[in-house]
């Protein structure tokens, strides 16, 4: 696959090391407390988010330690709104587990609700959606 395309070129031509760009001229405005929280909430960050993840990457400039579990449910089964990429994001076993590969090929994409054609196609190794225009 590597070989159908030149990336190296693309790469070698296109790539923009941090070093090499130029300083910041200028800080922006901090916000006040009410836009502040208006974007917070607007990109899905709430108060343990603020708390445990942002705060330790603000104070010693390292990413917070935490375990790879998570207790938080899937958006679909969730009773509180959820922003859109909730809806795609996939868990680490998920991306990880070869049997989630293994029983893709035997799911099936068919909704028994509706009698329209299943927009999802699925082959081995990697799932379309039809678009619908």
């Amino acid at each position: 696959m590597a070989a159908r395309k030149p990336y190296r070129q693309w790469l070698d031509r296109n790539l923009v090391k941090l070093a090499d760009l130029p300083g910041a001229t200028s800080l922006p405005e901090p916000l006040d407390k009410a836009t502040l929280l208006e974007q917070q909430q607007a990109f899905g960050y709430t108060i343990e988010d603020l708390r445990m993840l942002m705060a330790p990457m603000a104070i010693n400039g390292q990413e917070a330690v935490g375990s790879m579990g998570t207790d938080t449910p899937p958006a679909v089964l969730s009773d509180r709104p959820q922003l859109v990429f909730a809806y795609f994001k996939q868990l680490f076993a998920q991306v990880t587990n070869r049997r989630s590969i293994r029983c893709a090929r035997s799911s099936s994409c068919r909704s028994r609700r509706r009698s329209a054609p299943s927009r999802i196609s699925s082959t081995r190794r990697r799932f379309t959606v039809a678009s619908s225009r």
